[in-house]
């Protein structure tokens, strides 16, 4: 019941913050602090009894199942709300809670002036209890209602300020194109019940062996019942992880205060597709298709996302885009069967992504909103401690060592380069390529913003240039810890989730592939880190050592840069194919089907031939009593007619 609880804290916090915020619409510094305080401690409360079940689940070697109540039944069908503490599932509770909590925290410093807190920090807690809903979940029923709170929270959050035309726009567009995912769970939710009869995690596992050659006939094709459930469950993921051709929501869902985007990208939404395919690790161990699909979708990913990210302006958009990519290298770490290296570099990558955006979101602060890296620069004397933990953040995204990026990364692209030596077909050689020449970019465009932000010569606002900028206590304490994690977490834990002691860890609640031996030379064994500190080298000669290089390279490529600077101009593809035909669509329907036809027609229609009866009876009411005694007799006269004909 304490595991139940501890999942459901959050979402009473929210409920109780939510109901002040409703009856005080401008709180007092006092009620602003206290739903803060609220808020903050039920989700410390929640990661503590998320300890207390990590540490259970793992000196007493068991699993904790909870039957809560009946859902439905239908036919078949029978669903209840249940709940599963394994060691995946409480280590990404501890995960989830604690980044959550670190955001929290920080945001009192970040919005503590606004009006709106309390009312944030209820979307805050939501956001965290349903996540916290989908992980634990034993089904995928209620994994679906974990992962539609996710896109509804995400919907509050990125239109908090709902009065600007843009913020209430891209949380429509990120609502909107989300729901193409949730078809594809929906029907992979029926697909996997039509096989196996059963949408309980335990009892679909059990009986995959059983249906591996299991197909079916539509259009003349045979498609195997197995590869189609992967493929609507990956489809499910890439469109909540925003990879490629789904990404277009990420980059705007920064309109949402910078918090939001650390919690975001480092522990909710975008994780929630990854973690849906480790849950699910036993269908796509059996599917290798699906895997290969996985595989070049993945680096093409990793690959375009990362160009795109070093042409931005906007601090926030790049730190996006490179969420992308890592996500891409999750993915990746999955067509290889490595799920234990996805959640590694999940883990890792939470760390210091949420470090970057919040050191970001101390910049954003501090120049009163600007978030155009190209009106920055010289920060460094200015902020030297979120300089510091930026530092840290770019060094573990980039895979430095010893920072934590440099293992989980260097875990993925190890395996893929042993992938490589034994598979010699195309899509193996493209993803290689494409994710390790991605090394690179992801190195080039960290230190790019280190470079133009930080150092060179400033270009603030006339009103900033003499301006002290200071760091709020709030964020000082989260940055440290978060930095801190980005340091150690690669190695103190690496043993435990990719080495020598991964079967004991992870016990039963992960697959755990063994790996194809290869002894690696030491060129192979420190690719990774010797690309990228050449991209940090690249970066340092366009941006500080001779900044005519970059100007000449645009140039030079100009037309790739305006492609890569505009995002390959996806979002405008998809206005030519989908959106125009859809409104030039909906406003013929509306004009010759709804008002023409429909109206016309139907109310239309109806009210004119009211309207000329109401006026046909209005002559007649003349006022005269004569009138009204002849057809009264009329009346009396048609009446007795009818009687008289009937009998």
């Amino acid at each position: 019941m304490l595991y139940i609880l501890g999942v459901f804290i959050p979402l009473f916090t929210s409920f109780i913050s939510g109901y002040i915020s409703l009856q005080n619409k401008y709180l007092s510094p006092r009620y602003k602090f206290i739903t803060w305080l609220l808020t903050t401690l039920g989700i410390f409360i929640s990661f503590i009894i998320g300890i207390v079940m990590f540490n259970n689940v793992i000196k007493n070697d068991v699993v904790e199942n909870f039957d809560a109540f009946h859902f439905f039944t239908s036919g078949d069908f029978y669903v209840n709300w249940s709940f599963n503490f394994d060691v995946l599932t409480t280590s990404m509770y501890i995960l989830v809670t604690f980044i959550s909590f670190l955001v929290h925290f920080y945001s009192y410093g970040y919005l503590g002036s606004e009006k709106s807190i309390a009312r944030f920090q209820s979307y805050l807690s939501l956001f965290t209890f349903s996540m916290l809903f989908l992980i634990s979940s034993n089904n995928l029923i209620q994994m679906f209602v974990g992962w539609e709170l996710i896109s509804f929270c995400s919907f509050l959050l990125i239109s908090f300020y709902y009065k600007k035309t843009l913020a209430t726009y891209n949380a429509n567009k990120s609502f909107i194109i989300n729901r193409i995912g949730d078809i594809a769970f929906i029907l992979g939710i029926l697909t996997s019940f039509m096989l196996f009869k059963t949408v309980n995690f335990d009892n679909m596992f059990i009986q995959i062996s059983s249906f591996t050659e299991t197909s079916f006939d539509f259009l003349g094709y045979s498609f195997n019942l197995l590869n189609l459930i992967c493929f609507l469950f990956f489809i499910a993921a890439i469109t909540k992880s925003g990879q490629l051709f789904f990404h277009v929501w990420l980059q705007d869902a920064m309109e949402a205060p910078t918090p939001v985007s650390a919690l975001l990208h480092a522990a909710t939404m975008v994780t929630a597709g990854v973690f849906l395919l480790v849950k699910l690790a036993p269908l796509y161990n059996t599917s290798q298709f699906i895997l290969d699909i996985i595989l070049i979708f993945s680096a093409i990913s990793i690959f375009i996302s990362a160009l795109i990210a070093c042409t931005q302006t906007d601090i926030k958009k790049i730190i996006a885009y490179s969420t992308v990519s890592q996500l891409g290298y999750m993915f990746l770490a999955i067509a290889l069967k490595s799920y234990n290296g996805a959640i590694y570099h999940l883990f890792s990558h939470a760390f210091f992504k949420a470090l970057l955006f919040l050191c970001a979101g101390v910049v954003i602060h501090a120049l009163n909103g600007e978030q155009n890296i190209k009106k920055m620069g010289g920060l460094y004397k200015k902020l030297p401690f979120t300089y510091i933990c930026f530092l840290i953040g770019s060094l573990a995204l980039s895979g430095i060592f010893p920072f934590s990026g440099y293992y989980s990364k260097d875990f993925i692209l190890e395996n893929m380069y042993i992938h490589f030596l034994s598979h010699t077909n195309i899509i193996t050689k493209i993803s290689y390529f494409l994710s390790f020449f991605s090394v690179l970019l992801t190195s080039f465009y960290s230190f790019r913003i280190i470079f133009v932000v930080f150092h060179g010569k400033s270009n603030l606002a006339d009103d900033l240039k003499n301006q002290k900028l200071h760091s709020s206590f709030y964020f000082v304490f989260v940055l440290f810890i978060l930095a801190f994690f980005s340091i150690v977490f690669g190695k103190f834990f690496y043993s435990y989730i990719v080495g020598s002691n991964t079967v004991i860890f992870w016990k039963d609640s992960l697959i755990i592939n063994d790996k194809e031996e290869h002894v690696l030379g030491f060129i192979a064994k420190n690719i990774v880190l010797i690309i990228s500190v050449l991209g940090v080298f690249v970066s340092y000669i366009f941006y500080i050592s001779d900044k005519s290089i970059a100007k000449i390279a645009s140039r030079m490529f100009s037309n790739t840069y305006k492609i890569m600077y505009n995002r390959f101009y996806i979002d405008e593809i998809y206005s030519i194919i989908f959106i125009t035909p859809y409104k030039s669509l909906s406003n013929l329907l509306y004009k010759y089907i709804d008002v023409k036809l429909i109206d016309n027609l139907g109310p239309n229609l109806l009210a004119g031939i009211i309207y000329r009866l109401s006026i046909f009876i209005s002559k007649i009411q003349s006022g005269n009593i004569y009138h009204y005694l002849f057809l009264m007799l009329l009346g009396i006269f048609a009446l007795l007619t009818w009687l008289l004909f009937k009998v």
